[in-house]
């Protein structure tokens, strides 16, 4: 794979969209060093719940996830709508896919480096990508300001019923900034996942109200979070930039980033070494689907709330905002 033109590349956070990208970059003949500070990959709190489009990134087999959902049943407080997503969610578990996506970018000869935690700019390497998460050391180290983020907090019973929806959604309306979000319900293979996000201020308290009116008996210790970053930050660097949630690339409509993420990822793989292409590519394709998505949250959940007769009983959409 050596040859001319080829770089040294760094990234940092062993992430689903970090390792993806360094697959991606190691398939064009660069070489790649992941750092993690971590001793192992995962152990992130997500639903896992993506989209079907994940087939168009990675290599992903039927025996990878546990069930697929065409749709999702939202409960506004006066009706009940049936969204069909096309395409269609696939349930992960979310350990699954981590190792899925690692074992793909080990296998093509990326370098992995657990224990190591990012303090300053890695020296001796051409090009560095922040992967680095909601909180990430790589854009604190380049003084960019840090994206609006929400509070994303599950919970999971063991459960062997396998009937009713796959999916549920109930809206939430919130005092604090930003002030809408949602909690839900997934049935997975063996368990039910419940979970809530919100401002971080009152995500859990509503969170614990809705799993009391919920039946649901629940350990404090047992739940689970994760800071959720919404808006694009994006440095203007020629050697170092950012990539998924680091740089705010989640959906404004359910928080979800590893499609939105994967896409930056091929944006960035196909522009590169170039990061002015990059985040101008980047900027062009996210910023419409952010302003798109913020007004559908909006417009939603005031129609669900004060004009539910407004409002169709099923309707189709993309659940990506492609």
């Amino acid at each position: 794979m050596a040859g001319a033109n080829k770089e040294k590349v760094a990234i940092i956070g062993a992430g689903i969209i970090g390792l993806y990208l360094a697959w991606r970059l190691r398939q064009k003949g660069h070489s790649v060093v992941v750092f993690e500070q971590k001793s192992n990959i995962g152990g992130k709190p997500c639903s896992a719940l993506i989209s079907e489009r994940i087939k168009e990134y990675l290599p992903i087999s039927d025996n990878v996830y546990q069930k697929r959902a065409e749709s999702v049943l939202v409960h506004f407080s006066k009706k009940d709508i049936r969204i069909k997503v096309r395409p269609a969610y696939l349930v992960f578990e979310r350990e699954v896919l981590d190792n899925f996506v690692y074992n793909l970018a080990k296998n093509a000869g990326v370098e992995i480096v657990f224990n190591h935690e990012i303090k300053q700019i890695p020296d001796g390497f051409d090009r560095i990508i922040g992967c680095d998460g909601a909180l990430s050391q790589t854009r604190q180290l380049l003084s960019l300001p840090r994206p609006v983020c929400r509070l994303g907090i599950q919970y999971f019973v063991s459960n062997t019923d396998v009937s009713g929806e796959t999916i549920e959604v109930w809206p939430q309306k919130f005092v604090c900034h930003p002030r809408y979000g949602f909690t839900w319900k997934v049935l997975k293979k063996g368990k039910i996942e419940y979970g809530i996000i919100g401002p971080s201020q009152e995500a859990k308290k509503k969170f614990d109200v809705f799993l009391d009116k919920s039946g649901v008996n629940f350990e404090e210790s047992d739940f689970q979070a994760a800071i959720i970053p919404q808006g694009l930050r994006l440095p203007k660097s020629d050697s170092i930039t950012l990539l998924g949630d680091s740089a705010g690339m989640t959906k404004p409509t359910t928080g979800g980033g590893i499609i939105w993420g994967l896409k930056a990822g091929d944006i960035l793989a196909d522009s590169f070494p170039d990061f002015d292409k990059y985040r101008r590519k980047a900027k062009r394709f996210f910023i419409p689907k952010i302003l798109k998505g913020k007004i559908a949250v909006s417009v939603s959940y005031y129609l669900g709330r004060y004009f539910p007769f407004l409002l169709p009983k099923q309707i189709s959409i993309d659940p990506d905002l492609f």
